[in-house]
This record gives C-alpha cells, sequence and structure tokens, in this order.
C-alpha cells in the first residue's frame, strides 16, 4: 500500500544519509524541493542547491547516523510526520552531535517535495 512503499522510500533515503553521499541523497528530492531544518530554517529550495548545501554539510559531518524509530502518517496521502535519531560526527576534530528531531515530510512520485522540522 501507500504507507508502506513511502516509509520504504524514506528508509532508501535515510541509508543514503547515512552514506554521507550528497548527490544520492538529493536524488531523493524533487527539483522543487524544499527543505528545512533548525541550520536553515528559511530553507533550501530545488535540488541543486540542496545537493550543494548536502556537499558542505557531509564535509563537515562525515559521520551520519540517521534512524527513524515514529513514522506517523496524515490524512492528506503522502504526508507524514516521522521523528529520528541522529548522529553526526566528525572523527578527526573529535566532535559530534547527537540527539532526536521530528520532521513533515510529503512524498509525491517517490521524491520528497517538503521535508521540515516541526
Amino acid at each position: 500500500d501507500r504507507i508502506k512503499h513511502d516509509r520504504l522510500v524514506l528508509q532508501q533515503c535515510l541509508d543514503a544519509w547515512n552514506l554521507a553521499d550528497a548527490a544520492k541523497t538529493a536524488s531523493f528530492y524533487s527539483s522543487e524541493c524544499d527543505y528545512r531544518d533548525p541550520t536553515v530554517p528559511t530553507g533550501v529550495v530545488g535540488r541543486a542547491a540542496f545537493q550543494r548545501y548536502l556537499t558542505v554539510l557531509f564535509h563537515r559531518w562525515p559521520e551520519q547516523s540517521w534512524e527513524e524509530d515514529l513514522f506517523m502518517p496524515h490524512a492528506q496521502p503522502g504526508e507524514y510526520s516521522v521523528s529520528y535519531r541522529f548522529f553526526f560526527g566528525n572523527r578527526k576534530k573529535g566532535s559530534s552531535i547527537e540527539g532526536r528531531g521530528m520532521d513533515y515530510i510529503r512524498i509525491e512520485m517517490d521524491l520528497f517535495l517538503e521535508t521540515g522540522y516541526i
């Protein structure tokens, strides 16, 4: 069904995040995507801009671990709230960040159109 399929797309996207692969991660986002997180609250619009953002992010934090722990469908098909556990690390600098987050995501035709932290 649609929900199981979209959850699989999310997992494949998280697998790309965990590889810290900017091109592969960006490939899960539409060319018109609107991505927002606490470091870019005004957003990154478009796949090309998002890939540039990820390239910098993954250079600074080459170790990534993202694990979905709650997947909540909304009434509108393709819209979800998702809770994550995350870890960013940089062994060379001896630094890391870990925590939990929650995002709103909208998936259409296997691509993320919107993501934003809640």
